[in-house]
C-alpha cells in the first residue's frame, strides 16, 4: 500500500515545481485505464496473474481510492475503494507495470 494518504500528496512530492493544474491531469478520472494487482485475499484472482487492464468508474474526492471495473481474460469483476500502491502490490492499483521480459 501506498504510504502517502492520497495519491496527490504524492504526486505534489514527485512534481513540486509543477503547476497544480497539471497535477490535477494526471489524476485518475471517470473513464481512465489503470494496472489492478491481483492477489487480495478477497479478490479469487490469481496473485500470480499479470496486472490486469481497470476502467476506473469512480473516483473519490482527496483520496486514491477508486472503484474499478477489472478486466480478466475470461470476463470482468468489480472492485471498490481500492488503494493506490506505488509499486505492483496485491489488491491495489498503479499507473504502470514495468515488466521483465
Amino acid at each position: 500500500m501506498s504510504e502517502y494518504p492520497n495519491i496527490a500528496a504524492r504526486l505534489a512530492q514527485l512534481n513540486d515545481d509543477r503547476d497544480p493544474q497539471e497535477l490535477a491531469r494526471n489524476m485518475p478520472q471517470v473513464g481512465d485505464i489503470v494496472l489492478y494487482c491481483p492477489g487480495a485475499p478477497f479478490d479469487g484472482l490469481d496473485p500470480k496473474s499479470p496486472a490486469l487492464a481497470a476502467i476506473v468508474t469512480f473516483v473519490r474526492d482527496n483520496s486514491d481510492r477508486l472503484d474499478l471495473h477489472v478486466l480478466t481474460r475470461n470476463g470482468s469483476c468489480v472492485r471498490t475503494l481500492v488503494d493506490y500502491a506505488d509499486e505492483p502490490h496485491p489488491g491495489c492499483w498503479t499507473w504502470r507495470v514495468e515488466l521483465n521480459r
